[in-house]
């Protein structure tokens, strides 16, 4: 079972970000390499969803970070 994603630099930054807004349910997808650039690599995805603002409603701290994992695609072979 892999750590719990609670910094941007963990899992090497390889998962995506869904962003809902707890007030008006609005959700975005985003990329820890984006919120690094304001953020900076150590910032923790709790302290980053107080800091966030919902682009619909506008409601400030009511964003929950959510981390999640593309899986593979088929034919995908490791070598």
């Amino acid at each position: 079972m892999p750590a719990p994603i609670k910094k941007l630099n963990d899992a090497f930054a390889d998962y995506s970000l869904r962003i809902r807004c707890k007030k008006c349910q609005h959700e975005r997808i985003a990329e820890p390499h984006a919120l690094a650039r304001i953020a900076g690599w150590e910032a923790e995805l709790k302290v980053l969803a107080l800091r966030m603002r919902c682009s619909h409603c506008h409601a400030r701290g009511q964003c929950e970070l959510t981390p999640f994992t593309e899986g593979r695609p088929r034919g995908y072979r490791s070598h």
